[in-house]
């Protein structure tokens, strides 16, 4: 072991932490630093709202037009397997970055800069920034659809000055830009609960929606499990849906960094994962089951027309 993993090591286990979020060097295991550092740390429970909310976005509404191209007979086989090697490979991070910890590897540049070298670290840092840039991105535009449709069913002229959709996406900046303050997982967790219930509650009543119109089908039959795209041309959409689905894959380590318990992280990763997975494949399928074709890239959008 270098130098840099022996100090490393010796300043965690003073603490009891092993690379747990900490910033400086800890004096002793009883000291202020210590114990105010680890009140900050999130519980099992909390760890799993987090990643639960980390992965519930934008993403999984966008699913429905992607499995109309495919099928409902094709879709729920495509994104099982795409589903199992996200989080198969979740669980490699997590046990790769653990693995490095004893020499202080606590992010995804770090694990770069342990496998690949310092341009491994470079590399890996871009990405993760250039992805979570992207994600943020797509937020706005979601956050402004969302308003603007409300906005049209309230009966307001959207088209008066202030109201436009670049308008909504600059508010909606503003009004979220003082959450980058909030620096620890632990204090995210109300906001996570409060999110998760706000969240699935918007996906039960849509699929509530969709499945009153599935009931209005006179007979099973005309249920439409053919693609309406070649499965071979479509596939690749599909793929590139499910993928993005899983927003959380930046925020993986830094929840497990985050956690009282780290070791329980697998556990997290297996619980929350199950039941995006199932959200993933019911908000994926179920529409497609209802309406055939879906030509609208969210479901919100869609039911918006229906």
């Amino acid at each position: 072991m270098g130098p840099q993993c022996e100090t490393a090591s010796v300043g965690a286990e003073a603490c009891g932490w092993r690379f747990r979020g900490m910033e400086g060097t800890p004096r002793s295991p009883g000291s202020p630093t210590c114990v105010g550092r680890r009140t900050l740390l999130q519980s099992t429970p909390q760890a799993a709202a987090n990643m639960l909310k980390a992965a519930c976005g934008p993403g999984c509404l966008a699913l429905a037009m992607p499995c109309s191209k495919v099928g409902a007979g094709m879709a729920p086989f495509i994104m099982l397997c795409l589903q199992l090697a996200c989080v198969y490979n979740m669980h490699l991070l997590v046990s790769l970055k653990q693995h490095f910890q004893h020499c202080g590897a606590r992010s995804y540049g770090d694990v770069g800069a342990h496998v690949f070298g310092r341009p491994g670290r470079c590399l890996i840092d871009a990405c993760t920034a250039f992805q979570q840039l992207g994600i943020c991105s797509v937020y706005f535009a979601f956050i402004s659809s969302g308003v603007e449709n409300m906005l049209m069913d309230l009966g307001v002229d959207i088209s008066q000055p202030g109201l436009e959709r670049v308008h909504i996406m600059v508010y909606a900046f503003v009004l979220l830009l003082p959450m980058s303050l909030i620096r620890h997982w632990s204090k995210l967790s109300p906001l996570s609960h409060a999110a998760n219930v706000c969240v699935l509650t918007g996906i039960s009543i849509s699929l509530g929606c969709v499945i009153c119109s599935m009931k209005a089908l006179v007979s099973p039959s005309q249920r439409i499990f053919k693609p309406s795209d070649s499965v071979i041309g479509a596939a690749p959409l599909v793929y590139g849906a499910t993928i993005y689905s899983f927003e959380l894959v930046a925020n993986i380590l830094s929840i497990e960094n985050a956690m009282q318990k780290p070791e329980q992280v697998q556990l997290v990763i297996r619980t929350s994962m199950f039941l995006f997975c199932i959200i993933m494949q019911l908000v994926g399928v179920l529409p497609v089951l209802a309406f055939g074709t879906i030509s609208c890239g969210s479901l919100m959008d869609e039911l918006g027309l229906r």
